[in-house]
Formats: structure tokens, C-alpha cells, sequence
């Protein structure tokens, strides 16, 4: 599972993001890459979430990811989560191959 820290600030209806992968190289998900676009969607825009990453081992049923958020360096969310049902309706479920990954989720 991959760890990841996102970043949120609100000025004047813009948002501003910046991921960082937590994780260490004990973690399945390596070289993690986020980006939203357009970079500062406003509530009710369309927008595009890519994300890729390297798999060191296949993600199979009964994987976990957890997920550690913080706004502005204040802790918001803290969860482990079944991997295989977050992604069941997304372009990558479960079963995943080791290798590396892309994942485009459009909102």
C-alpha cells in the first residue's frame, strides 16, 4: 500500500495541491505521480485525476492502502482502507500486475 500526503490550501476560491508519496521502499507503491487538471478546478468543474506508480508485487484481494492527509500541516484523515473495493470501480481493479501503473479518474 502507498502512503500518501496531499496538501490543501483555500485563497480566494483557488486551490492549491501538493502531493508527497510517504511511503519508504518498504511500500508496494513506488515512484507515486498525482496530478489534477485543470490545476485549480472550482467546485462543480469537470477535472482529471491521473496517477501512476511502480508495483514491487501484484495487488491482489485482501490488499490495503493507507491514505494520510493533512491541511495546511494539521492531520485530517488517518485510514487503511480494502484496496480491491476502493478500486473496484475505477480503470485499475483488482488483481493489479507488479510493473508500473497509470490510473485516470475523470469527476
Amino acid at each position: 500500500a502507498a502512503v500518501v500526503g496531499s496538501q490543501a490550501a483555500y485563497a480566494n476560491t483557488t486551490l492549491a495541491t501538493g502531493w508527497k508519496n510517504c511511503g519508504d521502499s518498504s511500500y508496494t507503491a513506488q515512484n507515486l505521480q498525482v496530478t489534477i487538471s485543470p490545476a485549480n478546478p472550482q467546485p462543480g468543474d469537470s477535472y482529471t485525476y491521473t496517477s501512476s506508480y511502480d508495483l514491487t508485487k501484484p495487488v491482489e484481494t485482501g490488499s490495503t492502502e493507507t491514505i494520510k492527509l493533512t491541511l495546511r500541516g494539521i492531520p485530517v484523515e488517518n485510514k487503511t482502507t480494502d484496496l480491491c473495493t476502493a478500486l473496484a470501480k475505477t480503470d485499475t481493479p483488482c488483481p493489479i500486475a507488479a510493473g508500473h501503473v497509470t490510473s485516470v479518474t475523470k469527476g
